[in-house]
């Protein structure tokens, strides 16, 4: 069991690691305890995070290039359009 937990641990750690921000937040906010439907609910969350991170780990350089330059596009793409939202200019879709 603890050789478990701690390969979950490693695996999470890495997932954070290898986030854009590379910042783990870590809190404890003192007497809320997740209700049966929360914790299930972050069971899922946290098992699609560890298969993400088992998918990107079987990624070649080649593909994860590839992603990286669409994750970038994609950020640039929001961020154009976000600066429009917060100026008021018209959206120029074709």
């Amino acid at each position: 069991m603890t050789d478990q937990a701690r390969d979950s641990f490693t695996s999470l750690l890495a997932y954070y690691e290898s986030r854009e921000s590379g910042e783990i937040t870590v809190g404890l906010s003192k007497g809320t305890v997740p209700s049966d439907q929360q914790a299930e609910e972050l069971r899922k969350e946290l098992a699609e995070a560890l298969k993400q991170h088992q998918i990107l780990a079987q990624l070649s350089p080649e593909e994860k290039k590839a992603m990286e330059g669409a994750a970038s596009a994609s950020r640039l793409r929001r961020a154009k359009a976000k600066h429009k939202d917060t100026t008021g200019e018209a959206s120029s879709k074709a």
